[in-house]
Protein backbone atom coordinates (compact mmCIF):
# COMPACT_ATOMS: atom_id res chain seq x y z
CA UNK A 1 0.00 0.00 0.00
CA UNK A 2 1.09 3.30 -0.54
CA UNK A 3 1.31 6.44 1.22
CA UNK A 4 0.39 9.65 -0.32
CA UNK A 5 3.09 12.19 1.07
CA UNK A 6 1.10 15.25 -0.01
CA UNK A 7 -2.36 13.96 1.19
CA UNK A 8 -0.45 13.20 4.88
CA UNK A 9 0.75 16.77 4.71
CA UNK A 10 -2.45 18.06 4.07
CA UNK A 11 -4.48 16.48 6.87
CA UNK A 12 -1.26 16.72 9.00
CA UNK A 13 -2.04 20.53 7.98
CA UNK A 14 -5.69 20.48 8.56
CA UNK A 15 -5.69 18.78 11.94
CA UNK A 16 -3.23 21.31 13.62
CA UNK A 17 -5.73 24.26 12.04
CA UNK A 18 -8.50 22.20 13.43
CA UNK A 19 -6.66 22.47 17.18
CA UNK A 20 -5.75 25.66 16.68
CA UNK A 21 -9.04 26.82 16.10
CA UNK A 22 -10.17 25.50 19.56
CA UNK A 23 -6.48 26.67 21.40
CA UNK A 24 -7.68 30.08 20.38
CA UNK A 25 -10.97 29.90 21.34
CA UNK A 26 -9.87 28.93 24.51
CA UNK A 27 -7.32 31.84 24.99
CA UNK A 28 -10.42 34.21 24.12
CA UNK A 29 -12.83 32.67 26.82
CA UNK A 30 -10.08 32.71 29.28
CA UNK A 31 -9.21 36.42 28.40
CA UNK A 32 -13.04 37.20 28.86
CA UNK A 33 -14.25 34.60 30.91
CA UNK A 34 -18.40 33.71 30.67
CA UNK A 35 -20.83 31.55 32.82
CA UNK A 36 -23.65 29.34 32.20
CA UNK A 37 -26.21 27.55 34.71
CA UNK A 38 -25.73 23.68 33.95
CA UNK A 39 -27.30 21.28 36.18
CA UNK A 40 -24.36 19.21 37.31
CA UNK A 41 -25.35 17.16 40.76
CA UNK A 42 -26.52 21.03 41.53
CA UNK A 43 -28.43 23.84 39.11
CA UNK A 44 -25.63 26.13 39.71
CA UNK A 45 -23.20 29.02 37.64
CA UNK A 46 -20.34 27.70 36.02
CA UNK A 47 -17.63 29.34 34.30
CA UNK A 48 -17.10 27.90 30.83
CA UNK A 49 -12.97 28.16 31.43
CA UNK A 50 -11.87 24.92 28.60
CA UNK A 51 -7.92 23.77 29.08
CA UNK A 52 -5.64 20.34 28.47
CA UNK A 53 -3.24 21.20 31.48
CA UNK A 54 -3.77 24.08 32.43
CA UNK A 55 -4.32 28.11 30.74
CA UNK A 56 -0.80 29.23 31.32
CA UNK A 57 0.83 26.26 29.83
CA UNK A 58 -2.07 26.06 27.31
CA UNK A 59 -0.72 29.30 26.31
CA UNK A 60 2.54 28.08 24.67
CA UNK A 61 1.09 24.89 23.55
CA UNK A 62 -1.44 27.39 21.60
CA UNK A 63 2.13 29.09 20.34
CA UNK A 64 3.54 25.98 19.21
CA UNK A 65 0.66 24.76 17.16
CA UNK A 66 -0.54 27.59 15.57
CA UNK A 67 3.54 27.79 14.31
CA UNK A 68 2.99 24.08 13.43
CA UNK A 69 0.01 24.93 11.04
CA UNK A 70 1.78 27.89 9.51
CA UNK A 71 4.57 25.71 8.83
CA UNK A 72 2.27 22.78 7.41
CA UNK A 73 -0.03 25.14 5.60
CA UNK A 74 2.80 27.02 4.11
CA UNK A 75 4.09 23.72 3.19
CA UNK A 76 1.08 22.47 1.40
CA UNK A 77 1.34 25.56 -1.44
CA UNK A 78 -0.62 28.10 0.99
CA UNK A 79 1.52 31.47 1.50
CA UNK A 80 -0.92 32.53 3.83
CA UNK A 81 0.06 30.16 6.35
CA UNK A 82 2.53 32.58 6.90
CA UNK A 83 0.49 34.96 8.56
CA UNK A 84 0.39 31.90 11.74
CA UNK A 85 4.14 31.89 11.47
CA UNK A 86 4.37 35.41 11.85
CA UNK A 87 1.64 35.73 14.74
CA UNK A 88 3.12 32.94 16.57
CA UNK A 89 6.53 34.49 16.76
CA UNK A 90 5.31 37.90 17.14
CA UNK A 91 2.84 36.88 19.71
CA UNK A 92 5.68 34.79 21.80
CA UNK A 93 8.25 38.04 21.75
CA UNK A 94 5.74 39.97 23.44
CA UNK A 95 4.02 37.91 25.74
CA UNK A 96 7.66 37.05 27.46
CA UNK A 97 8.72 40.98 27.01
CA UNK A 98 6.38 42.59 28.15
CA UNK A 99 4.79 39.09 30.66
CA UNK A 100 1.29 40.38 29.17
CA UNK A 101 -1.47 37.97 28.09
CA UNK A 102 -3.14 41.19 25.68
CA UNK A 103 -0.77 40.06 22.25
CA UNK A 104 -1.76 36.23 22.50
CA UNK A 105 -5.40 37.51 22.58
CA UNK A 106 -4.86 39.79 20.04
CA UNK A 107 -3.00 36.74 17.93
CA UNK A 108 -6.24 34.52 18.62
CA UNK A 109 -8.64 37.00 17.42
CA UNK A 110 -6.29 37.43 14.42
CA UNK A 111 -5.83 33.56 13.63
CA UNK A 112 -9.14 33.60 12.33
CA UNK A 113 -8.72 36.32 9.31
CA UNK A 114 -6.70 33.17 7.63
CA UNK A 115 -9.97 31.58 6.69
CA UNK A 116 -11.68 34.43 4.96
CA UNK A 117 -8.87 35.23 2.83
CA UNK A 118 -8.55 31.25 1.89
CA UNK A 119 -12.31 31.47 1.47
CA UNK A 120 -11.97 34.24 -0.98
CA UNK A 121 -9.54 32.70 -3.35
CA UNK A 122 -11.44 29.60 -5.39
CA UNK A 123 -8.30 27.67 -5.46
CA UNK A 124 -7.61 27.66 -2.23
CA UNK A 125 -11.51 26.94 -0.97
CA UNK A 126 -11.14 23.51 -0.97
CA UNK A 127 -8.76 23.19 2.14
CA UNK A 128 -10.96 24.34 4.11
CA UNK A 129 -13.09 21.14 3.43
CA UNK A 130 -10.08 19.34 5.35
CA UNK A 131 -10.07 21.79 7.85
CA UNK A 132 -13.99 21.36 8.67
CA UNK A 133 -13.58 17.68 8.06
CA UNK A 134 -11.21 17.21 11.17
CA UNK A 135 -12.04 19.71 12.87
CA UNK A 136 -16.02 17.96 13.50
CA UNK A 137 -13.65 14.99 14.15
CA UNK A 138 -12.32 17.06 17.10
CA UNK A 139 -15.37 17.66 18.18
CA UNK A 140 -16.93 14.18 18.00
CA UNK A 141 -14.44 13.39 20.13
CA UNK A 142 -14.62 16.33 22.90
CA UNK A 143 -18.49 14.61 22.60
CA UNK A 144 -17.73 11.41 23.51
CA UNK A 145 -15.22 12.79 26.11
CA UNK A 146 -18.41 14.07 27.19
CA UNK A 147 -20.63 11.59 27.30
CA UNK A 148 -18.39 9.43 29.16
CA UNK A 149 -17.79 12.42 31.65
CA UNK A 150 -21.73 12.47 32.42
CA UNK A 151 -22.10 8.24 32.29
CA UNK A 152 -19.37 7.91 34.93
CA UNK A 153 -21.16 10.41 37.02
CA UNK A 154 -24.50 8.51 36.69
CA UNK A 155 -22.23 5.34 37.89
CA UNK A 156 -20.22 7.13 40.49
CA UNK A 157 -17.06 7.01 38.75
CA UNK A 158 -14.30 9.21 39.22
CA UNK A 159 -12.83 10.26 35.87
CA UNK A 160 -10.24 12.51 36.71
CA UNK A 161 -9.20 13.38 33.37
CA UNK A 162 -12.29 12.70 31.22
CA UNK A 163 -14.40 15.75 33.13
CA UNK A 164 -12.26 18.56 30.96
CA UNK A 165 -13.95 17.30 27.53
CA UNK A 166 -17.33 18.70 29.57
CA UNK A 167 -16.02 21.98 30.34
CA UNK A 168 -15.30 22.33 26.23
CA UNK A 169 -18.39 21.00 25.30
CA UNK A 170 -20.06 23.14 27.22
CA UNK A 171 -17.53 26.03 26.20
CA UNK A 172 -18.32 25.00 22.60
CA UNK A 173 -21.65 24.59 22.13
CA UNK A 174 -22.62 27.32 24.85
CA UNK A 175 -22.70 29.63 21.69
CA UNK A 176 -24.02 27.94 19.21
CA UNK A 177 -27.45 27.82 21.04
CA UNK A 178 -28.74 30.88 19.43
CA UNK A 179 -28.75 29.14 16.48
CA UNK A 180 -29.57 26.05 17.05
CA UNK A 181 -33.61 26.55 16.08
CA UNK A 182 -32.50 27.53 12.88
CA UNK A 183 -30.35 24.84 12.39
CA UNK A 184 -33.11 22.58 13.47
CA UNK A 185 -35.54 24.63 11.05
CA UNK A 186 -32.58 24.55 8.31
CA UNK A 187 -32.46 20.16 8.60
CA UNK A 188 -36.58 20.08 8.79
CA UNK A 189 -36.67 22.17 5.84
CA UNK A 190 -33.97 20.60 3.53
CA UNK A 191 -36.00 18.50 1.15
CA UNK A 192 -38.08 22.08 0.24
CA UNK A 193 -34.70 23.52 0.12
CA UNK A 194 -32.41 21.16 -1.84
CA UNK A 195 -34.81 21.60 -5.14
CA UNK A 196 -35.70 25.60 -4.71
CA UNK A 197 -31.75 25.83 -4.83
CA UNK A 198 -31.50 23.67 -7.50
CA UNK A 199 -33.93 25.57 -9.27
CA UNK A 200 -32.54 29.19 -8.84
CA UNK A 201 -29.06 27.75 -10.46
CA UNK A 202 -30.86 26.16 -13.19
CA UNK A 203 -32.69 29.71 -13.92
CA UNK A 204 -28.99 31.26 -13.23
CA UNK A 205 -27.45 28.74 -15.36
CA UNK A 206 -25.08 28.14 -12.89
CA UNK A 207 -26.41 24.30 -12.81
CA UNK A 208 -23.07 22.08 -12.79
CA UNK A 209 -23.91 18.69 -14.45
CA UNK A 210 -25.09 15.78 -12.20
CA UNK A 211 -22.40 12.94 -11.08
CA UNK A 212 -23.43 10.05 -11.60
CA UNK A 213 -24.29 9.01 -7.71
CA UNK A 214 -21.84 6.36 -5.98
CA UNK A 215 -23.31 3.13 -5.54
CA UNK A 216 -22.56 1.27 -1.43
CA UNK A 217 -22.88 -1.76 -0.53
CA UNK A 218 -25.11 -2.27 2.45
CA UNK A 219 -26.26 -5.16 4.47
CA UNK A 220 -29.67 -6.74 3.71
CA UNK A 221 -32.53 -5.38 4.85
CA UNK A 222 -32.81 -8.16 7.38
CA UNK A 223 -29.37 -7.32 8.37
CA UNK A 224 -30.17 -3.54 8.57
CA UNK A 225 -33.51 -3.77 11.04
CA UNK A 226 -31.53 -5.94 13.59
CA UNK A 227 -28.29 -3.29 13.60
CA UNK A 228 -30.95 -0.80 14.25
CA UNK A 229 -33.29 -2.39 16.12
CA UNK A 230 -30.45 -3.68 18.26
CA UNK A 231 -29.10 0.12 19.02
CA UNK A 232 -32.51 1.67 19.73
CA UNK A 233 -32.98 -1.40 22.41
CA UNK A 234 -29.90 -0.52 23.75
CA UNK A 235 -30.19 2.87 24.66
CA UNK A 236 -34.05 2.70 25.41
CA UNK A 237 -32.60 -0.25 28.82
CA UNK A 238 -29.75 2.04 29.96
CA UNK A 239 -31.76 3.84 31.34
CA UNK A 240 -32.69 0.56 34.25
CA UNK A 241 -29.08 -1.07 33.80
CA UNK A 242 -28.55 -2.36 37.26
CA UNK A 243 -25.17 -1.01 37.05
CA UNK A 244 -26.14 2.72 36.61
CA UNK A 245 -29.78 2.45 38.08
CA UNK A 246 -29.67 -0.26 40.65
CA UNK A 247 -32.56 1.06 42.77
CA UNK A 248 -34.71 0.55 40.02
CA UNK A 249 -35.87 4.43 40.07
CA UNK A 250 -38.05 5.54 37.49
CA UNK A 251 -35.69 8.56 35.38
CA UNK A 252 -37.60 11.35 33.84
CA UNK A 253 -40.80 13.92 33.92
CA UNK A 254 -43.49 12.03 32.84
CA UNK A 255 -42.75 8.15 34.68
CA UNK A 256 -42.66 10.54 37.67
CA UNK A 257 -45.08 13.10 37.37
CA UNK A 258 -47.55 11.49 34.97
CA UNK A 259 -47.38 7.83 34.34
CA UNK A 260 -47.02 6.35 37.18
CA UNK A 261 -49.54 8.65 39.19
CA UNK A 262 -51.68 8.10 36.73
CA UNK A 263 -51.75 5.02 35.88
CA UNK A 264 -52.71 4.24 39.59
CA UNK A 265 -55.45 7.14 39.40
CA UNK A 266 -57.03 5.10 36.67
CA UNK A 267 -57.44 1.86 38.79
CA UNK A 268 -58.61 3.27 41.75
CA UNK A 269 -61.87 4.53 38.97
CA UNK A 270 -64.84 2.37 38.58
CA UNK A 271 -64.59 2.68 34.49
CA UNK A 272 -60.55 2.48 33.38
CA UNK A 273 -61.02 3.12 30.14
CA UNK A 274 -63.35 6.49 30.80
CA UNK A 275 -60.74 7.12 33.27
CA UNK A 276 -57.93 6.93 31.26
CA UNK A 277 -59.22 9.23 28.48
CA UNK A 278 -60.12 11.53 31.14
CA UNK A 279 -56.95 11.66 32.72
CA UNK A 280 -54.80 11.30 29.68
CA UNK A 281 -56.93 14.17 28.16
CA UNK A 282 -53.95 15.36 25.68
CA UNK A 283 -53.07 11.66 24.97
CA UNK A 284 -55.71 9.39 25.81
CA UNK A 285 -54.69 6.77 22.78
CA UNK A 286 -51.62 6.55 24.98
CA UNK A 287 -53.09 6.22 28.16
CA UNK A 288 -55.22 3.34 27.07
CA UNK A 289 -52.76 1.43 25.65
CA UNK A 290 -50.57 1.59 28.96
CA UNK A 291 -53.26 0.66 30.86
CA UNK A 292 -54.10 -2.70 28.66
CA UNK A 293 -50.28 -3.32 28.99
CA UNK A 294 -50.22 -2.94 32.87
CA UNK A 295 -52.69 -4.84 32.94
CA UNK A 296 -50.50 -7.85 31.47
CA UNK A 297 -46.71 -6.12 32.79
CA UNK A 298 -48.36 -4.43 35.93
CA UNK A 299 -47.80 -0.76 36.26
CA UNK A 300 -44.23 -0.37 37.22
CA UNK A 301 -42.60 -2.49 34.34
CA UNK A 302 -45.28 -1.10 31.77
CA UNK A 303 -43.41 2.50 32.80
CA UNK A 304 -40.32 1.67 32.19
CA UNK A 305 -40.73 -0.39 29.24
CA UNK A 306 -42.46 3.07 27.17
CA UNK A 307 -38.80 4.09 26.52
CA UNK A 308 -37.86 0.74 25.13
CA UNK A 309 -41.37 0.42 22.92
CA UNK A 310 -41.29 4.24 21.87
CA UNK A 311 -37.69 3.68 20.58
CA UNK A 312 -38.40 0.41 18.34
CA UNK A 313 -41.54 1.34 17.25
CA UNK A 314 -40.12 4.08 16.00
CA UNK A 315 -37.10 2.24 13.91
CA UNK A 316 -39.90 0.20 12.48
CA UNK A 317 -41.70 3.54 11.57
CA UNK A 318 -38.68 4.74 9.65
CA UNK A 319 -38.05 1.28 8.19
CA UNK A 320 -41.71 0.75 6.56
CA UNK A 321 -41.52 4.61 5.87
CA UNK A 322 -38.46 4.92 3.64
CA UNK A 323 -38.74 1.61 1.89
CA UNK A 324 -41.90 2.97 0.72
CA UNK A 325 -40.19 6.69 -0.58
CA UNK A 326 -36.88 6.24 -0.69
CA UNK A 327 -34.00 4.13 -3.30
CA UNK A 328 -33.28 0.96 -0.99
CA UNK A 329 -29.24 2.52 -0.11
CA UNK A 330 -30.68 5.72 1.07
CA UNK A 331 -34.48 3.79 2.78
CA UNK A 332 -31.17 1.51 4.58
CA UNK A 333 -29.05 4.60 5.69
CA UNK A 334 -32.15 6.55 6.54
CA UNK A 335 -33.42 3.41 9.13
CA UNK A 336 -30.09 2.89 10.10
CA UNK A 337 -29.49 6.14 11.56
CA UNK A 338 -33.48 6.65 12.94
CA UNK A 339 -31.56 5.07 16.45
CA UNK A 340 -28.68 7.31 16.67
CA UNK A 341 -31.14 10.56 15.32
CA UNK A 342 -31.71 13.39 17.85
CA UNK A 343 -35.44 12.18 18.09
CA UNK A 344 -34.03 9.35 19.72
CA UNK A 345 -30.89 10.49 21.99
CA UNK A 346 -31.10 14.11 22.53
CA UNK A 347 -35.14 14.18 22.29
CA UNK A 348 -35.66 11.31 24.05
CA UNK A 349 -33.63 11.51 26.87
CA UNK A 350 -33.07 15.29 27.37
CA UNK A 351 -36.16 14.68 29.29
CA UNK A 352 -35.67 10.96 30.26
CA UNK A 353 -32.32 11.97 32.44
CA UNK A 354 -32.82 15.04 33.99
CA UNK A 355 -33.72 14.23 37.10
CA UNK A 356 -31.18 11.37 37.11
CA UNK A 357 -29.77 12.28 40.62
Amino acid sequence: MKFDKSKILLYISAFLNSLTILLAWEVILIKYPQACYVLDGTYAPKLLLPYIIKPSIDTYIFIAVLFSAGITTTLIGLIEGTWMIILALLSLIAHTTLGSKEPITAAAFLYYIFYPIIYHSKNKRTYLKYVLETTLTTLILVEAGSLFYYLGIAAKLDLPLVWRTASWDLAIFYWLHPIIPLLVLAFLFSPLLKPGIKSLKLLAGKEKKQKKPRKIKLPGWKTILLISLSIAAFTATTLYLPTLNPTGKFKGVDPNTRYYPHLKQIYKSPDRIKAAIKIGYDRPLSYIIMFLLSKLAGIELTVKLIPLICSLLYVISIYYFSKTLLDATSAKIATLYSAISYTTTAGLFGGLYNNWT
